[in-house]
């Protein structure tokens, strides 16, 4: 998804993997520098957002956004000065940093803040071409998306595209957790989870203590036939 893309969102509920997913970008793309963000709750606000964005950065050049912290250090920040801390910003990155270079935004749900989406919509549409941001998000930001894939700049990776197949799951299942399931079993706890990789791990504790096939045997019928 990296290249010509603007955005790769990766959209789907907790336990679907996302974050091991980013975790093997270095390995998918060797030849791309990466800096990496992990949001939370607490940095819901313009200013933690800025600094959280520039510190990353400046692990890569120290000189990346120097300029921006007398910016934001007042205490409080508009959309417009952020607008203009973010046009520094992106002319530090072209002047300073290596390219190819991912940003990634890992659990962007946390930030509900409307001026740190604008922000990242501005520095979307004017994105400095040799930098390529990868979003992970429980549920889809209030982003211009349709906009980005109107232009072709958007990648997306979504619940359908991170949930495991009935090959997939068996693998897990049988191959990595050794549960010995039967053909018919991996199918039934793949087709009533949807694929879903982090409910797939918590059911195959419960089925690996219960050895005796009778009271596994119960347990798949009360999984498969449940609301």
């Amino acid at each position: 998804y990296a290249g010509s893309l603007s955005l790769t969102l990766l959209s789907a509920p907790a336990g679907y993997g996302k974050t091991t997913l980013l975790s093997v970008i270095p390995a998918l793309l060797p030849n791309y520098h990466l800096t990496w963000i992990t949001l939370d709750t607490e940095d819901n606000d313009p200013i933690g957002f800025m600094g959280l964005l520039v510190s990353s950065l400046q692990r890569l050049h120290p000189d990346c956004g120097r300029s921006i912290w007398p910016l934001i250090s007042g205490g409080e920040i508009s959309e417009y000065g952020m607008r203009r801390a973010m046009n520094i910003l992106m002319n530090d990155i072209m002047q300073y940093l290596p390219d190819p270079l991912i940003l990634v935004l890992d659990d962007l749900h946390y930030v509900t803040e409307p001026v740190v989406h604008a922000t990242l919509d501005y520095l979307l549409d004017k994105l400095p071409p040799d930098l390529h941001i990868i979003i992970s998000t429980r549920y889809d930001p209030p982003l211009r998306l349709a906009r980005l894939a109107a232009r072709r700049q958007l990648g997306e990776l979504r619940r359908a595209d991170l949930g495991f197949s009935t090959h997939e799951a068996g693998q897990l299942l049988n191959d990595t957790l050794k549960l010995s399931l039967s053909p018919a079993e991996v199918d039934a706890l793949q087709a009533r989870t949807e694929g879903w990789p982090g409910i797939l791990c918590l059911l195959a504790g419960p089925l690996e203590r219960l050895g005796d096939p009778e009271n596994r045997a119960q347990m798949m019928e009360a999984i498969t036939s449940s609301d």
